[in-house]
């Protein structure tokens, strides 16, 4: 399999993610939520699920999925901070993303490669 088709697999891989994401988001009950957790899910769903919807909508475009995937990862690590994981979590960075600028990545532990966000 070539690097391109190996790309493709993987754009095609994250829109269905994307999509799966934007739906999640949308139907989340916040019911169960206390005010300041509510507060907190509703100051960054609208831009996740826009970032969500773009990812789905661009199987196509692995260019623009990662853009949308950057800032959806910081609205994540934004939700994850205030609601907590259930274990401990690391924060990282990819130093290869965007011509060796960092994307954020959590990991389950320090040395997790397969927990890696993209």
């Amino acid at each position: 399999m070539s690097c391109v088709q190996d790309l493709q697999d993987i754009a095609t891989e994250a829109a269905k993610a994307g999509t799966a994401l934007e739906a999640t988001f949308k139907n989340f009950d916040k019911s169960a939520l206390t005010e300041a957790l509510k507060k907190t899910y509703e100051d960054v769903e609208a831009d996740a699920i826009e970032h969500a919807e773009h990812i789905g909508a661009n199987g196509g475009n692995i260019e623009h999925q990662r853009e949308h995937f950057e800032l959806l990862s910081k609205d994540i690590y934004d939700l994850v901070k205030a609601f907590g994981g259930g274990q401990v979590l690391y924060k990282d960075f990819c130093p290869m993303y965007n011509n060796w600028e960092r994307c954020l990545l959590v990991k389950r532990n320090e040395r997790d490669s397969e927990s890696l966000l993209w």
